[in-house]
């Protein structure tokens, strides 16, 4: 620690004789800023999760799921996990159940659930629907959402395994149906169409029903909780660790974890995050991510990641490297990448944001390039700048504009 402190005195103390040499506007940073600084620049020596043989899912996305329900325990397929439903509700479905609908084996009781329903239950194509499970038992009248989660409800309350898949029915539009199961055998259900297939004949339902979400956790290690969203294996949750910095695993039971979209905040402490060769996606929109990761300052991407690469704390898509993909909530300084023209939303909603570098070789910064930044102190501009927009910087509080050949120097020791 002390190698380190004298490394960082160094650094401060070297940066700013070489600014007084070009005759730049120097501005004294926090201890924070130059360690932050270190700590982004040091990639040698991170210990990058390794490549291993696990398998990694194709293009068919029903194929995954199957290859996925050949690793889980059924038993996390027996909580109602999203679907809403009170106590009272639940009991009263399940005395209707156990009087009439159940069976000798759970086989047998799931077919006698998925045929009630398909009877009784009507496509509200237009007029009145619902999707909560004791109003569609009730009212009888709702769209493939309220099929699938009555058929989930129902299941549950005997103990068979049921969960609801989001995604795709033909190309038809958004669906939803089940997958159920019983008699040793997982089931791919669909009420709404009166569809039911064995879950291993893939080929007889893979380009009719493609799921892209389950609606329950699918594996844990002592790192992270997974789940299948966007037809990917995805970790869903951090655990809680004294560690500041985490590694995200390679895979998961001899299968490929390739997206990071986690659904619960990541631990307070965690302000670095290690991401491995495999990870190609943090979802839809990266930006949401935020709210999960409001401490989080930097990720450092291996260099042998195919889509992504890291550049001081901020993750690039490789087939699109001046844009920054991923910029995390806790990150306080940002040294961008040279980019021609900085337009809209380069950095935005980024509330402990203090001090963005823009790169030499940048031409113009236009309206809006930076937005509801507002802690935002310091913005160290190139002189290759020609062009700034009066509302490039939108609501970013009481910051300064610092003309400078180079910005802040780096510092190699």
């Amino acid at each position: 620690m002390k190698l380190l402190n004298a490394l960082l005195a160094t650094a401060v103390l070297l940066s700013a004789c070489q600014a007084e040499q070009d005759g730049e506007l120097q501005i004294s940073g926090s201890k924070s800023d130059f360690s932050q600084t270190a700590i982004s620049n040091s990639t040698n020596g991170v210990a990058f999760p390794e490549p291993d043989a696990s398998v990694a899912f194709g293009s068919n996305t029903a194929q995954a799921v199957w290859q996925i329900l050949q690793k889980v325990d059924p038993k996390q397929a027996t909580v109602m996990g999203e679907t809403q439903i009170s106590d009272a509700q639940y009991a009263e479905i399940k005395a209707f159940v156990d009087a009439n609908l159940k069976d000798e084996t759970d086989y047998k009781t799931y077919l006698n659930i998925f045929q009630w329903i398909v009877k009784n239950v009507t496509y509200a194509g237009n007029g009145d629907s619902y999707l909560a499970p004791y109003d569609v038992f009730k009212y009888k009248r709702c769209i493939c959402q309220g099929y699938a989660n009555l058929l989930k409800t129902m299941c549950l309350t005997q103990g068979i395994p049921c969960f609801v898949a989001n995604g795709w029915l033909s190309t038809i539009g958004g669906h939803a149906w089940n997958y159920v199961y019983a008699g040793g055998d997982w089931y791919v259900s669909d009420p709404t169409n009166d569809h039911d297939y064995k879950a291993a004949n893939v080929d007889a339902y893979k380009n009719e029903l493609i799921p892209l979400r389950m609606d329950f956790s699918l594996f844990e290690d002592e790192a992270c909780v997974y789940n299948f969203l966007n037809g990917a294996l995805n970790v869903s949750e951090v655990k809680n660790t004294d560690a500041s910095v985490v590694t995200i695993p390679y895979s998961i039971n001899g299968l490929r974890v390739t997206s990071f979209q986690p659904n619960v905040k990541l631990p307070e402490n965690v302000s670095t995050l290690i991401i491995g060769a495999n990870i190609s996606t943090f979802g839809d929109s990266p930006s949401s991510l935020n709210w999960a990761c409001g401490n989080l300052e930097e990720v450092v991407v291996d260099p042998r990641n195919n889509d992504f690469d890291s550049y001081k704390g901020v993750v690039y898509l490789r087939a699109n490297d001046a844009y920054p993909y991923f910029i995390p909530a806790g990150i306080r300084r940002i040294e961008l990448r040279p980019m021609k023209v900085m337009d809209k939303n380069v950095i935005t909603m980024l509330d402990k944001l203090e001090e963005i570098v823009i790169a030499d070789g940048t031409e113009r910064i236009e309206d809006y390039a930076v937005e509801n930044c507002p802690n935002l102190k310091r913005v160290y501009v190139p002189s290759s700048v020609t062009y700034i927009s009066s509302d490039a910087f939108s609501k970013c509080g009481d910051y300064e504009i610092i003309r400078t050949t180079t910005g802040i120097h780096n510092v190699r020791l």
